[in-house]
This record gives structure tokens, C-alpha cells and sequence, in this order.
């Protein structure tokens, strides 16, 4: 993944950052699709078409509609709140580059570049995960932490892309699904 790929692992991550920047469940999960479709980008560009199908249809549309439709209109997580959440991914960041770039090169198929972006980008998909209370929201953190390792696949060119694409979407949904059913049944009276 030369180039345009990194290109589009840094607007992934850039993506990243503003899922933990917003409040609104509904904006969240329309920057999970979005990342998911700079996904399939990825995985066209390196020539994986089947995968790219595959993300394009299952967590850029079907995952994020199923989640848009069972998000109320004013669903709002407050979480850590803005600032705090935006020094927490920065620190990171930070992190990620500090254990990625020391790598030696030429021992890895994945550079050192793509291997920090796709790290930060899973760090703050965990982060998401871990600082948001909706359970919608935190499956949007979750499908963010998915798209960075089949980022980091498909940046290292490993073979069986579609199982690990078909894989991390079945366990997004199943874990969404999950999340969704313990919100509704805590809601109900």
C-alpha cells in the first residue's frame, strides 16, 4: 500500500479523531461509515475487490443503517468529554508512532508508517470503545478498531483478506447486535 493507501489510512484516522470529537450517536456512526468506506478504497486500491465489496456493503451501508435506524434523533453520549477525549488520542498517537517507527526496516511487509497509522487508528477505535456510555457508539468504536486490523492486512498484502473481512464484520455486527439488545432491555420499563 504505497501512496494512496497511506493517503487513505491518514483520512482514516483523521476520521478517527473526529468520531471522538462528536457527541451526536448519529454523527458517530456516519463517520463509522465513512471510515468503513475509505476501507473499501483501501482494499480497491491494493487490488482486493472482493474485500472491498464486502466492506463496502456490510460496514459502510448495512451495519451503519441498521445502527442509524435504532438511534433515537437526539441520542447524545457525553463520554469523557471533548478535550479530554481529544489529548487522550493524541497521547495515543503518540504512542503508536513511538512503537511503530523504531522498527527495523526491511523485516516487514507493512511499513513502519502504515503500521503507526493502523495502530493509532485501532488505539482510538479501543478508546471510543472504552470512554463512550451508549452502547451505539461504542459499536461504532468497535467497527473502528475492526477497519484498523484489516487496514494493517491489507497494507501488509496478507493472504485470506476476505476471511478476515468476512470475520471481523460477522463479530461487529454479533457484538453490535449484543449491545443494542442490553440497551433496549435496560430502557424498557
Amino acid at each position: 500500500m504505497e501512496g494512496f493507501g497511506q493517503f487513505l489510512a491518514g483520512a482514516a484516522l483523521l476520521l478517527a479523531f473526529l468520531q471522538l470529537s462528536r457527541r451526536s450517536v448519529r454523527a458517530i456512526i456516519l463517520l463509522a461509515a465513512a471510515q468503513a468506506g475509505l476501507l473499501a478504497l483501501a482494499a480497491a486500491a491494493a487490488g482486493a475487490w472482493w474485500v472491498a465489496l464486502l466492506v463496502l456493503a456490510g460496514k459502510a451501508v448495512l451495519l451503519p443503517a441498521a445502527l442509524w435506524k435504532a438511534a433515537p434523533d437526539d441520542a447524545t453520549d457525553a463520554g469523557i468529554g471533548v478535550i479530554a477525549s481529544l489529548l487522550a488520542g493524541g497521547a495515543l498517537l503518540a504512542l503508536a508512532i513511538a512503537v511503530a517507527l523504531p522498527i527495523a526496516p526491511g523485516g516487514l511487509a507493512l511499513s513502519r508508517q502504515e503500521l503507526a497509522l493502523a495502530l493509532a487508528v485501532l488505539l482510538l477505535g479501543l478508546l471510543m470503545l472504552a470512554t463512550r456510555r451508549h452502547p451505539l457508539a461504542q459499536a461504532a468504536g468497535l467497527m473502528g478498531a475492526e477497519n484498523a486490523v484489516l487496514l494493517a492486512a491489507i497494507g501488509a498484502g496478507l493472504p485470506g483478506l476476505l476471511a478476515v473481512a468476512a470475520g471481523g464484520l460477522v463479530v461487529v455486527a454479533a457484538v453490535a447486535a449484543g449491545l443494542l439488545a442490553l440497551w433496549r432491555a435496560e430502557e424498557a420499563p
